[in-house]
């Protein structure tokens, strides 16, 4: 009986580092799906950024659930309304309404950490009257942070979810 339990505790011992370490490795392994699974999102220059949080130059963190908050990349064109909660410089082009554009993307250039397992993206617009860029970064899992610098408006920051462009059916 004696050996019987001696040989259950040794093998106890021996098991269980061996086990947490597999816990480790199947979290590592599917955070680096979770980043191939991203890249090949970003590759395919077809998705949508949607808002939970921005956050003003003046450190104003606002939660954006009851605004609605999305910029589109889809091939060369970026579709984005984002609230803006910060300080307009010019009082003739800052209308006092949200970061918005509809128009081609300039200088848009893809950035793979594969270290830190993350996607950088950086890209010029056109607003209606700003001119805007955009530093966009993306994690594993689609967990994303934008940066929107103006040259009419202070900086804003905004974090979310970054997804699948959602293909309209042809009628």
């Amino acid at each position: 009986m004696n050996k019987l339990f001696l040989l259950l505790l040794m093998t106890l011992f021996f098991v269980s580092p061996s086990i947490a370490q597999t816990k480790k490795e199947l979290k590592a392994a599917k955070k680096q799906e979770e980043y191939i699974s991203t890249k090949e999102l970003i590759n395919s220059k077809q998705y949508e950024f949607t808002g939970e949080w921005a956050t003003s130059s003046k450190g104003r963190r606002i939660n954006l659930m009851s605004n609605p908050t999305y910029m589109k990349i889809d091939n060369t064109t970026g579709d984005g309304y984002l609230p803006f909660f910060g300080t307009g410089f010019s009082g003739s082009a800052y209308n006092g309404g949200g970061i918005e554009f509809k128009n081609e993307l300039e200088n848009y250039t893809v950035t793979f950490n594969d270290k830190k397992q993350e996607v950088s993206i950086k890209f010029k617009v056109k607003g209606e009257s700003d001119y805007y860029d955009v530093i966009v970064r993306v994690f594993a899992g689609g967990n994303t942070s934008i940066t929107i610098t103006s040259n009419n408006r202070s900086v804003m920051n905004y974090s979310g979810k970054t997804i699948a462009l959602e293909k309209k059916e042809a009628k």
